[in-house]
């Protein structure tokens, strides 16, 4: 799961939001006292707070204990990342082919991406780089792992993954590609029942 917020200010001032149209257990009147307790919530602390603190400031929060709520993979992309994020997922771009996530402060993999470089060199969902050029990715960012890891075209990148399924450390030297992430991948069973992934 995803959250991309980009919604200007005036637009929320000016529309009314609506209840969610999935399945629901609450009722609409609920809902909606649910969203004025959240205002009030932010307006009493904004104005009684000791320390100084805006009101994105205090929304972000508010959505990050959201997200906190579900799964390790799930997260927040606030407005000024969005097009970044657009770009990583929906673009062509020179990279090694991974997915990661921060997962109790490590740099994870969550899917090799089909094909690509990182996909050939063996990487599996769950291994974690833990140096990437030399330097230590303990306490790095995604948005810095993603600088170090993508780059142009036929250049080389080498990092350190600790496998998931052994716990041994593998250092790898991938030349990065053009990678393009299909919104779909599918699969067959040959005639020994084995899986052919697509």
């Amino acid at each position: 799961v995803v959250v991309a917020v980009g919604l200007a200010e005036d637009d929320f001032r000016s529309a009314k939001p609506k209840p969610p149209t999935p399945v629901e257990d609450i009722s609409e009147e609920e809902y909606y006292e649910l969203l004025r307790l959240l205002a009030d919530t932010l307006d009493q602390v904004e104005r009684n707070y000791v320390k100084e603190v805006t009101r994105r400031e205090l929304v972000e929060a508010a959505i990050d204990g959201v997200i906190s709520k579900l799964d390790q993979y799930s997260n927040y992309i606030p407005p000024d990342e969005l097009d970044r994020f657009k770009s990583g997922v929906e673009n062509e771009f020179g990279g090694i082919g991974i997915q990661v996530a921060i997962d109790q402060g490590k740099l994870t993999i969550t899917s090799p991406i089909v094909d690509t470089p990182a996909y050939r060199a063996g990487l599996l969902a769950g291994d974690v780089i833990t140096n990437i050029e030399g330097e230590s990715a303990a306490g790095i960012t995604l948005d810095g792992a993603v600088r170090r890891l993508k780059g142009k075209v036929g250049t080389k990148v080498t990092f350190t993954v600790r496998h998931a399924h052994n716990g041994e450390e593998e250092t790898v030297t991938v030349e990065r590609a053009m990678v393009q992430v299909e919104s779909v991948l599918g699969d067959t069973r040959n005639d020994k029942h084995e899986w052919n992934w697509l």
